[in-house]
């Protein structure tokens, strides 16, 4: 066996393939303790040891399975999740775990946490009257924390994995027929944001899509955009970020209708630009305030509830644009692979599962058109 590396603490092979480590280390009460970790190679186990030697070094307590949950998931929230998920998705997380999460369970010990405790935050929240999309987030974060304790053997399962929660989804699709959509485009016209109307309703981007997209992603002249930011609000500020998936990055084919709507609407923001002092560049947002700046993703809310008003239109969402363009193309016989891909989602379960309300429909019309096809007598 290889000897181990000054100040690499001790690591030895297991009889059952693995490797284990061991060093003395700083705990949340303050004493020097012998903690063990373990991995599949001895580079894995090493690499640990000396993350626990670093925080140590630097003051930081090591895990303890005494430790309560709320102490556990300050430290994941800090050391691990802030590495690894967007800002956006960082402050959702600690939205979840100091609002809901802590306040109802924070107490437990993560090495004594059950099943049957996270099925009390559960209804709890249930009971509060969160709606069940909120529910789930707060039981998705939980789970995101508890799997890296896993990882960091400090529990042996994931309590809030391995548990069945039964939340039911909310209905929360409501797009627009075709001769809603019609009517919508005719509302729309003059408006000053017509053009992302038109490109929000064609091609089904999502909010941040829209008011992340710049002009040097746009291709008037070969009729295709890319997809490859989203602008969000964190905190206090307007942020432009990657979007969240590697699915989401997609190149996409602009409808005719929209690449008119986008010509004239360049020449407005050239003009705006000028009016402003500013030099017109490629790199400038598609979509500007009346001022030329980046647009606050509420506003655009105020502004569709303004148009549908004038219109005499149902309500709708911001959202349920992106979902009439989804229905539609489904409607018109377009593979759901292709809307998959539209849509940027990362599978076509995703996909299939949101449109499962149309599918019905669709499967009459594939039936007639069989048998305009090959039936003879029809």
């Amino acid at each position: 066996m290889s000897r181990n590396a000054n100040g690499e603490g001790s690591i030895y092979a297991r009889q059952d393939g693995r490797y284990a480590g061991a060093a003395y280390v700083i705990t949340r009460d303050g004493a020097r303790r012998r903690r063990t970790v373990y991995g599949k190679t001895r580079r894995e186990v090493a690499a640990k040891l000396r993350t626990l030697q670093e925080q140590s070094a630097q003051g930081i307590p090591a895990y303890d399975r005494g430790m309560p949950l709320r102490d556990y998931l300050a430290h994941w929230l800090d050391a691990v999740a802030a590495e690894k998920v967007s800002a956006k998705t960082l402050v959702n997380y600690r939205l979840f775990v100091n609002r809901h999460i802590v306040p109802v369970i924070g107490d437990k010990r993560i090495g004594t946490l059950s099943s049957d405790d996270v099925r009390a935050l559960i209804a709890a929240k249930r009971k509060e009257g969160f709606a069940p999309r909120t529910v789930r987030q707060m039981h998705a974060t939980l789970r995101v924390a508890l799997q890296h304790a896993v990882r960091e053997r400090l529990v042996p399962a994931n309590v809030a994995g391995s548990m069945s929660v039964r939340i039911e989804r909310e209905s929360s699709i409501n797009p627009f027929d075709s001769d809603e959509a019609r009517s919508f485009l005719q509302a729309v016209r003059g408006d000053p944001w017509e053009a992302l109307w038109i490109v929000a309703i064609t091609m089904g981007l999502r909010k941040g899509e829209l008011l992340g997209l710049q002009w040097h992603d746009v291709d008037l002249a070969g009729g295709s955009l890319m997809i490859r930011r989203s602008l969000q609000r964190i905190g206090t500020e307007l942020v432009t970020a990657p979007p969240k998936t590697r699915s989401s990055i997609r190149a996409l084919q602009i409808p005719s209708m929209a690449a008119k709507a986008l010509v004239a609407h360049r020449e407005l923001e050239e003009e705006k630009a000028r009016a402003f002092g500013h030099r017109w560049a490629r790199s400038r947002p598609v979509f500007t305030s009346a001022k030329g700046a980046l647009i606050e993703p509420r506003d655009v809310n105020h502004a569709l509830d303004r148009v549908l008003t004038t219109a005499d239109l149902r309500r709708i969402r911001v959202h349920d644009l992106r979902h009439t363009c989804a229905t539609l193309l489904l409607s018109q016989g377009v593979p759901q692979r292709v809307i998959m891909d539209q849509l940027g989602h990362s599978s076509i379960t995703v996909t299939m599962n949101i449109y499962a309300h149309v599918m019905p429909a669709m499967h009459t019309d594939s039936a007639a058109r069989m048998d305009a096809l090959l039936d003879p007598q029809d």
